[in-house]
């Protein structure tokens, strides 16, 4: 894991930190790009992002077509789960889940997994995925 003086990490914030700053380089000095703070700020803009804006997505559709609601908050109840499963090693280690809840998460994200398939093309109807994207080798 590299640590926030890791020169690897600045491919990787730099993009956050022109999107926060409406593409101005102008604070993109060495010193500036050094700053713990700054590092700090934008690696929780970050995760925040990556929750509010698929959130944002999903409620927008849901807005849209009240009729898919029920699949996109089992879409939102799969991801979640998913995601704790995956993190399950650290949610653990830092105190944020227990052992017993930590094994029961695994049984309802395979049953919400399998429960999904039945509302694939609905669910790409909802999102407005277009066909040549289904056709491609990687959606099969």
């Amino acid at each position: 894991m590299p640590t926030l003086d890791d020169p690897r990490l600045l491919p990787l914030l730099l993009p956050i930190y022109v999107a926060r700053s409406d593409g101005e380089l102008s604070d993109a000095d060495s010193e500036h790009l050094h700053d713990r703070p700054w590092h700090l700020e934008l690696l929780e803009w970050r995760a925040a992002h990556q929750v509010a804006a698929p959130a944002a997505r999903i409620k927008k559709r849901a807005n849209e077509n009240p009729a898919q609601r029920g699949v996109l908050n089992l879409m939102c109840d799969l991801h979640v789960l998913t995601r704790i499963e995956h993190d399950r090693g650290q949610l653990l280690e830092h105190g944020q889940n227990a052992a017993a809840t930590s094994k029961a998460v695994r049984r309802p994200a395979i049953e919400l997994s399998a429960e999904s398939r039945a509302h694939a093309r609905d669910l790409v109807d909802t999102f407005l995925i277009p066909d040549a994207a289904l056709a491609a080798p990687i959606a099969r």
